[in-house]
């Protein structure tokens, strides 16, 4: 059976779809998730040594967990459920190894445009199954979530949230122009004005006078990605500000969330919920439920909606283009496109329960049908079974049959046409083949020979003679420091499966090495 990692606290229902394609589930720990780098690194291959999984799945990309997968190998599946999602913009992102979903279908395009070939758009997924049935629990008080307008979600207030106020002083004629920005593009839904109005020359100006320290280590877009995310925070906080005020104002309404609401105290501030235990009873409970998604999220349905369809509650939510795919407008969902209409249809449906209740039930149909996770993890492993989930593996066994063969022209084409190959370019890949090569070219006395397939990837040679000097030294030496083996590994990220296979292609007696550098 094919195991497969899920590195954080998944929900019942995310580890049932992946048990109906046939996968077992093994659960991450608080230390793979949480803590330095270092000590997450160290369970991960803990975790691997132990369970053997050969994929890895997670809600958003972790870059981390993304260049632990590639080093050893194995396959990493993410879907992100965030817009704009930093990480998708970073190298490690168009790793081999990776398959990436995101489920804003403009993200998708750009991502595509910038040249990541192994990112897909996939639909927003949730644990309707779960979700709804905490939703329709018996016995359990209501009264904290009784009202008859509800919004749950960040009010993005204080400097976490705020990268925006954190920018520095500009050229009077850009602040005039990002200000106008965040004063237009307050209840604009379905359109992103700054990055339909940025130019080369404004994101010049603009990288020539903020500073992110952090920015190199992505793609060079990534500073628009910044951009439109700092706009998009302020404008999320000065636009649901705005929003809370009017709620409070006008209806019986409850706003649950950790944001700070002291500065208004009509606003009925009824603090966090917890995702699985309460926030289904709050959706299933109050009369209406309002999402106000980010402006940039501009083609995809956001978790927060499915969220309340799973839930059977009634969603009212800012318009986001494409929704007419998904849904049939006023039978499964309402939206509304300004304030002004947002608070017509909260009176019309606060006086028209029937339609209300049945425009939820219509909506839980909609989410059971569309978006729960059993339907993206079967989507997700067909694509698997269709791009082939373990292209290494493949090229390993290959490499294998002609070594056990001792036919070295054949595998010199083999590898001269495995240089077109991406994975080709990783360095695990090419320290595992070149151990195997080594072996080969030693029982076949063909010296060398091989190596000239790769006179493209010298840092890789390097790496690999040098490691194979290394572990020869630790053999045979008595008075060798086992530390400078262990440096350059560390310093070089070679993984366990890489060394195992140098350690066997190199050392007359395997367990004299193991025995000094301690067992594998």
């Amino acid at each position: 059976m094919n195991k497969i990692l899920i590195p954080e606290n998944c929900t019942p229902g995310l580890k049932r779809a992946w048990a109906e394609q046939g996968f077992l589930v093994i659960n991450g720990t608080p230390e793979l998730m949480s803590g330095d780098i270092e000590t997450r690194h160290k369970t991960f291959l803990e975790l691997l040594k132990r369970e053997d999984f050969r994929y890895v799945f997670s809600l958003d990309f972790d870059i981390f967990i993304s260049e632990w997968c590639n080093e050893e190998g194995i396959t990493y599946i993410s879907h992100t459920v965030d817009s704009p999602f930093f990480a998708l913009y970073s190298v490690s992102a168009s790793k081999s190894f990776n398959r990436l979903y995101t489920f804003d279908s403009d993200e998708y395009d750009a991502l595509r445009s910038l040249g990541c070939k192994n990112i897909s758009y996939a639909t927003i997924s949730t644990d309707v199954v779960n979700l709804h049935e905490a939703a329709i629990s018996k016995n359990v008080s209501r009264e904290r979530y009784s009202c008859d307008v509800a919004f749950m979600g960040n009010l993005y207030s204080g400097d976490n949230h705020n990268p925006y106020d954190k920018i520095g002083p500009l050229p009077a004629g850009v602040r005039q122009y990002l200000d106008a920005v965040l004063l237009n593009q307050q209840t604009i839904w379905g359109l992103d004005i700054y990055r339909e109005t940025k130019t080369p020359e404004l994101s010049k100006v603009l990288k020539d006078n903020i500073k992110i320290s952090w920015i190199n280590e992505y793609r060079p877009e990534a500073f628009d990605i910044f951009m439109d995310h700092a706009i998009g925070m302020k404008v999320a906080q000065l636009e649901r500000r705005k929003m809370c005020d009017l709620l409070a104002s006008r209806y019986d309404f409850k706003l649950f969330t950790g944001s700070d609401t002291s500065y208004n105290p009509e606003i009925n501030n009824c603090g966090y919920v917890h995702y699985m235990n309460e926030m289904p009873l709050l959706f299933n409970t109050a009369k209406i439920n309002i999402n106000l998604s980010l402006h940039c999220i501009t083609a995809g349905i956001p978790l927060r909606v499915a969220d309340i369809l799973a839930c059977e509650g009634f969603c009212l939510t800012s318009y986001i283009k494409g929704m007419e795919r998904y849904f049939d407008i006023d039978k499964d969902i309402v939206v509304f496109r300004s304030f002004d209409e947002m608070c017509a249809k909260i009176d019309y449906y606060l006086s028209h329960e029937d339609e209300r209740s049945e425009i939820a039930h219509n909506g839980y149909l909609k989410a059971k049908e569309l978006f729960d996770y059993s339907k993206r993890v079967a989507e997700f492993c067909a694509d698997l079974d269709e791009i082939s989930v373990t292209p290494k593996n493949m090229q390993l066994e290959a490499i294998d049959s002609f070594i056990a063969s001792k036919d070295i022209a054949e595998l010199n084409k083999y590898l001269a046409d495995l240089n077109e190959i991406t994975a080709a370019d990783n360095k695990l890949s090419m320290l595992f083949f070149m151990s195997k090569i080594h072996l080969s070219e030693t029982e076949a006395g063909e010296n060398n020979k091989i190596f000239d397939n790769f006179t493209e990837h010298t840092e890789a040679v390097s790496v690999f003679n040098e490691l194979r000097n290394l572990v020869r030294r630790v053999e045979f030496q008595e008075e060798f420091p086992i530390n400078a083996l262990r440096t350059f590994i560390e310093t070089k990220a070679i993984s366990q499966t890489a060394l195992n296979a140098i350690v066997n292609a190199s050392c007359v007696d395997d367990d004299i090495f193991w025995d000094k550098f301690g067992r594998k």
